[in-house]
């Protein structure tokens, strides 16, 4: 995988981490959802810093979580701005990336994970940066 974004990552350092999950999901759409996920914390991450995937089986909850964070300049704070971000067309604030944005990637992670009886939660890492994780029902 990190293969595949090494072209965008403009000296970010992309890092995955965790256990080989299955889950009952497309494969191609799980796929597309992360990639977009990735896609998005490398356009919001400054040079040197690092975008994360983290891969974490609930087994107590029966979810599988995969979690997306970055170093950038992080999600709003309010909740309507998050749920807002996560409506077709919809963009961040950012604008000086390098590459156009549509504000289409968060609202196909959300509908992805929603299709498959998840969900798409953003938040805030640890220490500062956007954090974004599907949760995904484990059967």
């Amino acid at each position: 995988m990190t293969d595949s974004f090494e072209a965008l990552a403009h000296g970010v350092h992309l890092e995955v981490v965790g256990d080989t999950v299955r889950v009952p999901a497309a494969p191609t759409a799980l796929r597309r959802a992360v990639a977009c996920l990735v896609d998005n914390a490398l356009a919001h991450s400054p040079a040197g810093g690092t975008v994360r995937v983290a891969v974490e089986h609930d087994a107590t909850r029966a979810l599988v979580r995969i979690s997306v964070a970055d170093e950038g300049e992080g999600f709003p704070a309010s909740a309507e701005d998050r749920r807002r971000l996560t409506d077709r067309f919809e963009r961040g604030a950012r604008t000086d990336s390098a590459r156009p944005r549509f504000g289409l990637g968060l609202a196909l992670v959300r509908e992805v994970a929603e299709r498959h009886g998840g969900r798409l939660v953003l938040g805030d890492r640890d220490g500062g940066g956007a954090l974004a994780t599907v949760e995904l029902p484990d059967r």
